[in-house]
Order: C-alpha cells, then structure tokens, then sequence
C-alpha cells in the first residue's frame, strides 16, 4: 500500500486525478468502488486524510445529491460545520469571501479587517487580474483594480495591516 502525505511526488497530481475520476461516478456503485479505491488503497497520513475525504463527500454528492438545491446545499455545509466539526457557538457563524473586495459592486457589502498577509494577495490579485483582463472588463471594475494594486482598499475594508513598504493605506 502507498504511503501518502502532501509533500509525496505526485501527490498533487494524484489528487488532480481523484477529482477527475469524480465528474465520472454516477452510481451508487462507482460512488463504493472509488471511496473504496481512494480511502484504502493508499496509507494516508493527517493531511493526505482530509484530501481524500474531501473528493469520496465530493462523489457522494455527485450521486445521492442530484437533487439537491442551492438552499439545501447552503444547509448542508452549514450542517457540516456545526454537527461534524462541532462548531456549536451560540454565536453567529460566517464565511467571508474576501475575493469580493475585488469588485466594486460585491465590497460595498462587506464589513472586514484584513492583515499584511490578506492585503498582498489582494495586491497580487488585482495586478495579475488587470494583466489578464487588458481591457476585457467594466471600466470600473479595472479602476478598482488598478487602486488595489497599488495598496488601497476600499472604505468598507478595516485596514489592520502594519505600515509595510509598498503597500498604501
């Protein structure tokens, strides 16, 4: 049986493939015989672990979930991250994408802090969205970019970064 951990040459691409052979599984028993395959044919360690049993519920879903809505896939994941993972606080949960201070139209509505690390992806982001998109984009969308490459964030952004070279506050 192969060892596996996410360092392993090939491992990504092993993966890669995983996620391949799942747009293909479309029955209960193509579903069994790849969990099978991916979950016991390998030695999984901490982390190669959670990538397998990420593709096998991405299986599942292909085909016990055919009918399952939007709404209902929202309350899945919330059920996933309450009942599996334990997140029972009485406190509010929330994802943020924080890919929506990318557009103008989407970061109006956010209400986030961002740190150093968070700000140069957002730098990065923008630079390599406005090298790509040339002039194939809203002209508002490419000046927000063009301001967020070069480190400003918009009003609705909590800026908790320190003060580095090159990034404006």
């Amino acid at each position: 049986m192969k060892q596996l951990n996410e360092t392993t040459q090939g491992f990504k691409e092993l993966k890669e493939k995983w996620l391949e052979q799942v747009k293909t599984i479309d029955t209960p028993s193509k579903f069994n015989n790849f969990a099978q395959k991916v979950m016991f044919g390998y030695e999984h360690d901490y982390g190669t672990y959670v990538h397998a049993l990420g593709v096998c519920f991405l299986a599942f879903i292909k085909v016990y979930g055919k009918r399952l809505s939007g709404y209902q896939a929202d309350c899945l994941m919330w059920s996933l991250i309450r009942d599996v993972f334990g997140h029972k606080d009485p406190i509010a949960l929330k994802i943020v994408n924080y890919g929506d201070i990318l557009y103008p139209q989407l970061c109006k509505n956010l209400k986030v802090a961002i740190n150093d690390e968070l700000g140069n992806q957002i730098v990065k982001v923008a630079q390599e969205l406005l090298v790509k998109s040339g002039n194939d984009c809203h002209p508002k969308v490419k000046e927000h970019w063009e301001k967020l490459a070069n480190g400003w964030l918009p009003k609705e952004v909590k800026d908790a970064r320190t003060k580095q070279k090159g990034i404006k506050a």
